[in-house]
């Protein structure tokens, strides 16, 4: 398959000493991507035969590339940063890999099915007898789960996504289980605290309880499936995009009305909100703030607008009277710490810092380690007291963070913000572009699953 830059002809330029025209090698560059264009769909051609399977009485519809390993290896392989992952958006579900192409991070999904991305949804992949039909130098794999072991043990990926993919592909149960951390055993009642990471020796002890009948989540660390993927604890990504996304919101559309009124948080949101287009977007971009949002957010400073709106709600209450030399006078004292306006001038400041650390893509020195430490420790110090709720579990992901990127020197690079991003072209591509294959679910879904993927290699 040729690249869409290689192979341009311009040898009778170089023979008559001349310098290529600009129009010359543009059209001649276009040729080069129709070409390669062509050979990437044959390649793709058993795209057209999806299948189709049950699931409590619903069809599931499921598009695949049929020869992953020939793609991973001329498009994939050759990346430096590698991670596997699964994310539901939109319509379907869509299981594939992060990887680093012209520079850039960018996601590619092998399999999209239209079921749910939990253990029952992504255990499909590894049915046996196999349904998918894996052809060219894919024949030996028995499913496609061992499609992504193979990437993960002998590409040496990461297991990224949001953490529901993630304890699925692990089959561990939810995130608010009582062991509900992929990477370590810390459990739910002090989730502010490190504990041992997960090891393949107890994986093996969890999974003969939990075969042998006791499926009780207290006796088998919440290992309530058998594991589609066998992944080291410490190369799990553990999920930044979700930990801004999610600490964010909380702090924004459920603290704050507790300080200064619904209505005026209302107001605030309603300024950074952007348009959504029906079909298009999740539900969390109706009711949540998503991370173009918050990003606006923290850049026009949002929190302080709200902080001196508090600020002038108690400002009367502060005042006092005392008497000095006979006559009455009034002195407006300092505000202790433990104010509304304090309380979300602290909490804006985690927000402002966690935008800046968490989420940049660029290598980690050893001083930004430190500085997400030092915001990581002190959200933990006075989560409770600043916030007024209980620690939640993606508190307690901070935490691997921290250590991820102390351990790696990369964060952002590797995190699931890629496979967010593919759901936009997908939903595109599947609610307009092939709407007119609305009464064929199958082939709809299959036309936007190779349209994605011809972006991803073209581009």
């Amino acid at each position: 398959m040729l690249g869409i830059f290689d192979g341009v002809d311009l040898s009778h330029l170089q023979r008559e000493g001349k310098k290529p025209r600009q129009d010359e090698l543009q059209h001649q560059k276009r040729a080069l991507v129709a070409v390669e264009l062509l050979s990437i769909k044959r390649t793709l051609k058993p795209l057209a035969v999806p299948f189709v399977t049950q699931h409590d009485g619903a069809d599931i519809h499921v598009s695949y590339l049929a020869d992953p390993q020939l793609f991973i290896l001329k498009h994939v392989a050759q990346s430096k940063w590698l991670a596997v992952g699964a994310d539901r958006g939109g319509p379907a579900t869509k299981v594939g890999i992060t990887y680093e192409r012209h520079g850039h991070m960018t996601y590619a999904p092998l399999v999209v099915s239209t079921g749910k991305d939990d253990w029952t949804g992504l255990s499909v992949l590894g049915h046996s007898p196999s349904p998918f039909q894996l052809t060219g130098s894919s024949t030996h794999f028995t499913s496609y789960l061992a499609v992504l072991q193979w990437v993960i043990d002998g590409l040496a990926a990461w297991l990224n996504g949001d953490w529901n993919g993630i304890n699925a592909f692990l089959g561990l149960s939810t995130p608010a289980a009582t062991w509900g951390c992929p990477i370590c055993l810390a459990p739910c009642q002090d989730r502010l605290t490190t504990a041992p990471l997960r090891t393949p020796l107890q994986l093996q002890a969890d999974l003969l309880l939990m075969l042998d009948g006791d499926a009780v989540p207290w006796a088998n660390h919440s290992l309530v499936n058998v594991p589609l993927l066998k992944v080291p604890a410490e190369r799990i990504v553990p999920l930044p995009l979700h930990i801004f996304l999610g600490l964010a919101n909380l702090i924004i559309l459920e603290v704050y009305p507790t300080m200064v009124g619904e209505e005026t948080v209302r107001l605030h949101v309603a300024a950074v909100k952007g348009r959504h287009v029906e079909g298009m977007l999740g539900a969390e971009s109706v009711f949540q703030l998503t991370g173009p949002e918050l990003s606006r957010w923290v850049k026009q400073q949002r929190d302080e607008a709200l902080a001196r709106h508090a600020d002038t709600l108690l400002r009367p209450c502060a005042r006092v009277r005392f008497v000095l030399g006979g006559q009455h006078q009034q002195q407006q004292q300092p505000l202790p710490l433990t104010t509304p306006a304090a309380r979300i001038r602290t909490m804006g400041s985690w927000l402002r810092l966690l935008h800046d650390q968490l989420l940049h893509r660029d290598q980690w020195a050893p001083a930004d380690v430190d500085a997400l430490e030092a915001v990581q420790q002190d959200i933990w110090k006075r989560w409770q007291s600043m916030t007024g709720r209980a620690p939640t579990p993606k508190v307690h992901m901070l935490r691997h963070t921290v250590d991820f990127a102390r351990r790696f020197r990369v964060l952002g690079l590797l995190s699931e913000a890629q496979i967010e991003a593919c759901h936009a072209p997908f939903n595109t591509a599947y609610n307009i572009t092939h709407r007119n294959s609305s009464q064929n679910d199958a082939e709809r879904l299959r036309r936007s699953h190779v349209e994605v993927i011809l972006s991803k290699v073209q581009g």
